[in-house]
């Protein structure tokens, strides 16, 4: 349900070569940038979509090196009734210019007392709620609001690479569950269940515990997915239960991480953290969700070479 997303962000010179981030043009540095920029838009709507509301509501304290906030966006033009479960009544007529915005936190990472060569990268961690995320929005308005300030460079948001993210997070992990998870019931489940209770079904998960020191408890299986020296097939095969997605929960220098490995022969770049609680409002609490893109960014950068490269943002 949560996850965060890890984008790969540099400054590029007209012939396309990277620069410092904290020193491109007359000393200019990318993180002071952003951060004007973010403080220039705080509550103004930006609709580029006329169906969504895009809106910044809060930037966070952060860090000398990062700067991050929480992004709203929800759907719009056209009226709704909001109705309450537990008073089993309609408590607003939502109008056309309404939209129910949902949070999405971001933090974006520039690390700066590290190898000169190890400046001219930068990480943007956008999170991703079920199926949806903020990128659409996020990056072309950056990159737009760079151009017009500093028309000689362009600033490059890239995808991490799904195998830099794995690896980064397979160097020291140990595998504890694998999740298989199917979104239609097989055969032999529907033939057991009553039409009612088939359109209860939301997806089977098989889930596979590892014990200590087995085959599946190394990560030397995923290694090999990762180079494309084996395919997910040749893993796992069950009778009647092709897995539609398949997460892996590994134990990361003391913590749980969940990433996903996709459906077969697809690996997305997506950190699953959908096992940290959420608050009252059924989201991740914004100092929750900046502890793990600080951890996250910590293991991405150290896996680019940059040691020691530690955050503790705030709300």
């Amino acid at each position: 349900m949560f996850a965060i997303a890890p984008y790969h962000v540099e400054v590029l010179d007209s012939r396309r070569q990277p620069q410092d981030l904290w020193n491109f043009y007359h000393k200019n540095s990318l993180r002071d940038h952003v951060a004007k920029y973010l403080k220039s838009i705080v509550d103004l709507p930006i609709n580029s979509d006329p169906t969504k509301a895009f809106v910044l509501r809060k930037i966070f304290a952060s860090t000398p090196e990062s700067i991050g906030g929480v992004f709203r966006t929800g759907l719009m033009g056209f009226e709704s009734e909001i109705f309450n479960v537990a008073a089993k009544a309609v408590t607003h007529n939502r109008k056309k210019e309404e939209a129910d915005l949902v949070p999405f936190p971001f933090s974006f990472y520039m690390p700066k007392n590290v190898h000169a060569s190890q400046r001219t990268r930068g990480l943007l961690l956008l999170s991703r709620f079920n199926t949806s995320g903020i990128r659409g929005i996020v990056v072309p308005h950056l990159r737009s609001n760079f151009a017009a300030t500093f028309p000689d460079y362009t600033l490059n948001v890239e995808r991490v690479l799904p195998d830099t993210v794995m690896k980064s997070l397979l160097a020291n992990g140990e595998v504890k569950k694998i999740r298989l998870v199917k979104k239609t019931l097989p055969k032999d489940y529907a033939d057991v269940l009553s039409d009612s209770d088939k359109q209860k079904f939301a997806d089977l998960e098989v889930v596979l515990r590892t014990k200590k020191n087995c085959v599946f408890s190394d990560v030397d299986w995923l290694m090999k997915l990762l180079d494309k020296k084996s395919n997910i097939n040749s893993v796992f095969t069950l009778p009647d239960f092709t897995p539609d997605n398949i997460k892996v929960e590994l134990n990361h220098g003391g913590k749980s991480r969940t990433v996903n490995v996709g459906s077969p022969g697809q690996i997305s770049s997506n950190i699953d953290i959908s096992h940290v609680a959420v608050d009252g409002t059924g989201h991740i609490a914004s100092q929750d969700w900046l502890n793990e893109a600080d951890d996250l960014a910590s293991e991405i950068f150290q896996s680019w070479g940059a040691r020691g490269v530690a955050w503790k943002s705030k709300v």
